[in-house]
């Protein structure tokens, strides 16, 4: 059997699966979660759907977490394989699909996935996975994005995205207030950015994971807490190089443990965090009111800079973050994260009802 033999016979054999969990009676919502880390961004979303649609998950493996819970059918799928260094996808023109929603903006050959698998006339919403960047903003294969806040609304208009924006707000964000309750075990998190290193690259390799291991072993000499070190979970759980590298240097340390959860539990167990520009930072300080510090002496994301002044800090070394460190005030604190995230969040807490208004008004035809 040819590789495209294997192609014809799986888009077969996955459209027949998809076709048979379509209703009728009802308008069907298909959601599309190939990467496991962006299954925490429909918060209770996909609940409310639920109730009035039939929504169907296609993901490439089964969890049995929130997600599959919050759906009406689940259906494993892959969207691509390898053969002899080429790339296969599946176009499968399913008729019977309402609406494609997916938090998935990235690796999708530039948007190709997203247009032309299941239906590439069926409409499109995509949810962001940043509160303040535009993230797969260069793509014009979405029609809607759910726009969280004003600052990511500033970078999607400013980047030209011909889709529709709905001011919304951020579903993740809303679950993780609503289930935030602290209580403080002396831990603090570090938060890693995502990175792709090539395993071939050693030189990179070392020198990122340097990076990663300079800041672990700062924190461990310079302040009394417990580490959670928490890489991101695209790196994490497909074991990259770089985070394989500090497991096991820090595998017998008994103030350093490794965070693979997905979601937003670190939220209630970390004082305070500190990343090297990771996401997850805002959205812990405006689900908890707690401070975020930035240690970045390679990176220079404007909006970034400035932003993180408003949730914590900004230090380009090892001294400012000390100072930082020394001379929290939570309270504070408390009152600076709140004017901010009230100045520039859509709908907080409301963001799923705002959601499924527009999802609404879309399957009408509105």
């Amino acid at each position: 059997m040819t590789a495209q033999d294997r192609v014809d016979f799986y888009s077969k054999e996955l459209k027949q699966k998809i076709q048979s969990v379509l209703k009728k009676d009802k308008k069907n919502i298909v959601v599309m979660c190939f990467y496991d880390t962006y299954r925490s961004q429909y918060g209770t979303l996909l609940k409310k759907l639920r109730k009035k649609y039939n929504v169907i998950a296609i993901v490439p493996q089964m969890l049995h977490d929130d997600l599959e819970k919050s759906v009406n059918e689940v259906i494993v799928a892959y969207w691509r394989f390898f053969d002899n260094n080429i790339t296969y996808y599946f176009y499968l023109d399913i008729d019977g699909i309402d609406l494609i929603l997916t938090a998935d903006g990235v690796g999708y050959e530039n948007g190709k996935i997203d247009r032309e698998f299941l239906n590439k006339n069926v409409k499109k919403m995509y949810i962001p996975h940043s509160l303040l960047l535009p993230t797969a903003s260069s793509d014009s294969f979405m029609d809607y994005i759910i726009i969280p806040t004003t600052i990511s609304k500033d970078g999607y208009e400013k980047a030209g995205n011909k889709a529709k924006l709905l001011e919304c707000g951020y579903p993740k964000l809303d679950f993780a207030i609503s289930n935030y309750k602290h209580e403080s075990k002396n831990i603090i998190s570090y938060i890693s950015t995502l990175k792709f290193v090539s395993s071939n690259d050693l030189k990179t390799t070392n020198l990122v994971a340097g990076f990663e291991s300079s800041i672990l072993e700062w924190l461990l000499e310079n302040t009394s807490y417990n580490i959670s070190y928490r890489a991101h979970p695209m790196n994490s759980k497909n074991n990259h190089i770089i985070y394989s590298l500090i497991k096991k240097k820090y595998e017998n340390n008994k103030r350093i443990s490794i965070d693979m959860t997905d979601g937003n539990v670190f939220c209630n167990f970390s004082d305070f965090i500190i990343t090297d520009y990771s996401t997850s930072a805002f959205t812990y300080s405006f689900s908890t009111l707690r401070p975020s510090f930035c240690i970045a002496p390679y990176n220079n994301i404007p909006v970034y800079n400035e932003s993180f002044q408003k949730i914590g800090g900004l230090a380009s070394n090892f001294k400012q973050l000390g100072e930082m460190i020394e001379n929290i005030d939570f309270e504070s604190y408390k009152q600076k994260i709140q004017e901010f995230r009230d100045e520039i969040l859509f709908n907080p807490l409301k963001s799923s009802d705002y959601i499924c208004e527009q999802i609404d008004k879309i399957l009408a035809g509105e």
